[in-house]
């Protein structure tokens, strides 16, 4: 941390915490993306119901896990998961604050948010990659919005579309 800040940690938290109340209250799609992330985190470390993991990743939770642990890379564990130096998390390919998307659009939502779209990154790769956006990444998010939109035409319902979608792919894993 900055010298200041560590001087003045009291006051920086405060702060915080009264610019993320404000802005959760007055920005809906950045209380999407931290609601999106916040269900995949509780996801990976157990903590959630289940639902929003299948619903929105496309796996139950055990798998959703076994995907994250089998793209580890050298020294991730589940022990180095989280914020801060020498730790990982879980980036989406297709970044969440890509050129288009709109979060307040389930399919979307889906798309970005499929297990496909997720990996482990040590955090500073995930940092210096910002909203960086590769082909392979896009044309995979264009593909899922594609496929969940056709579903959703056909009337099926939002909490069956992502496993759906996934049940074909699954078996390549």
């Amino acid at each position: 941390l900055p010298i200041w800040k560590r001087g003045n940690r009291a006051h920086v938290t405060e702060y915080q915490k009264q610019y993320y109340a404000t802005r959760l209250a007055v920005d809906p799609i950045f209380k999407i993306e931290k609601n999106l992330r916040t269900r995949l985190g509780q996801a990976l470390k157990g903590k959630s119901s289940g639902v929003s993991a299948v619903r929105h990743h496309g796996l139950p939770k055990d798998l959703l896990r076994n995907w994250i642990e089998a793209n580890w890379t050298e020294g991730m564990s589940w022990d180095n998961y989280g914020k801060g130096v020498k730790k990982w998390s879980v980036d989406h390919v297709y970044p969440l604050k890509a050129p288009g998307i709109d979060l307040r659009d389930e399919c979307h939502v889906l798309a970005v948010s499929n297990w496909r779209n997720l990996r482990p990154m040590w955090n500073d790769g995930n940092t210096s990659k910002h909203n960086q956006i590769f082909p392979e990444a896009k044309a995979l998010f264009e593909e899922l919005v594609l496929q969940f939109r056709e579903m959703a035409e056909q009337g099926v319902l939002l909490d069956d579309r992502a496993s759906l979608v996934d049940e074909a792919t699954l078996g390549e894993y």
